[in-house]
């Protein structure tokens, strides 16, 4: 049996981010931190929702830049995305956040970001 997220001990995350290609521990443990601080906040709430998501991301945003939340941000959905394909959650909370950041930035080739 599939164990589902979150996990107490925290295995599924150590085990995600082990699988990534990161090249330095600097960046491993960037995301460990990221997700670990995700986890703490969907125990918090008691449910992986877009409530829950939506208070890491009012939580945090004190803390960090936009674009370093945006990619923070990105981090937690892909590995929602990694849950979702091993059986460990049944939908990507971040799903219609991201979609709609998706709409409201976009990147031209070889171009700056810029909101429309």
């Amino acid at each position: 049996m599939i164990s589902r997220w979150p996990d107490s001990d925290r295995t599924r995350i150590g085990s995600y981010v082990a699988s990534l290609d990161l090249r330095n521990l600097k960046s491993r443990t960037c995301y460990q931190q990221v997700l670990d601080s995700f986890q703490d906040i969907v125990e918090r709430h008691g449910l992986l929702d877009q409530q829950a998501l939506q208070a890491w991301l009012r939580e945090l945003a004190s803390r960090w830049a936009t674009s370093t939340l945006l990619h923070r941000t990105r981090i937690i959905d892909r590995f929602l995305d990694h849950l979702l394909a091993t059986g460990a959650i049944d939908h990507n909370c971040s799903a219609a956040i991201m979609e709609t950041g998706r709409r409201r930035l976009r990147w031209p080739v070889g171009g700056r970001r810029r909101v429309v």
